[in-house]
């Protein structure tokens, strides 16, 4: 609660991705309305690590779903995923992400169809045959090919966004 009281006091403010602020008055005005919550609500400061990762969270989770809607950006997040540098942050998402993916993709393997898609929209038949072999051993899901990891996670979280039909 002190962090959504932070952002609403300071009009928007929030930490960026690596923990900190754009400006030195931004994280003090920042770290003031936290102090005036605490003050206000009683308890403790909140644990700024903790935020930070439902933050990362969130904002990655929202990342593949731009990709699921927006072809392009899937693109443009395989091409940071394989290349030399820059995807360190989604990679550890997707890192973190890969043993529950193993788990739904062994429960429904129909979901590596969804992947395949997903894959061969943004980087071609080689991205999809990258997600094939996957699909040749859904328990042994490739972490270090993230940019598969990538179209397993778009193909979830399609699945889970789409209504339901009965």
């Amino acid at each position: 609660m002190a962090w959504i009281f932070a952002y609403r006091e300071t009009k928007g403010l929030l930490p960026r991705l690596d923990g900190t602020f754009l400006t030195e008055r931004d994280a003090a005005e920042w770290d003031a309305a936290i102090a005036r919550y605490v003050e206000q609500a009683g308890g403790e400061f909140p644990d700024f690590e903790d935020n930070m990762e439902i933050l990362r969270t969130n904002f990655l989770a929202r990342e593949v779903m731009t990709a699921v809607q927006d072809p392009e950006h899937g693109r443009e997040l395989v091409a940071i995923l394989d290349g030399e540098s820059g995807g360190e942050l989604l990679g550890s998402f997707l890192d973190r992400m890969a043993p529950s993916l193993e788990e739904l993709v062994q429960e429904d393997p129909s979901l590596l169809d969804s992947a395949a898609e997903f894959a061969r929209a943004w980087g071609g038949a080689t991205l999809q045959n990258r997600v094939s072999v996957i699909a040749g051993a859904p328990s042994d899901l490739d972490r270090k090919d993230t940019a598969a990891v990538l179209a397993v996670a778009a193909a979830f979280f399609a699945r889970q966004a789409a209504p339901e039909s009965d």
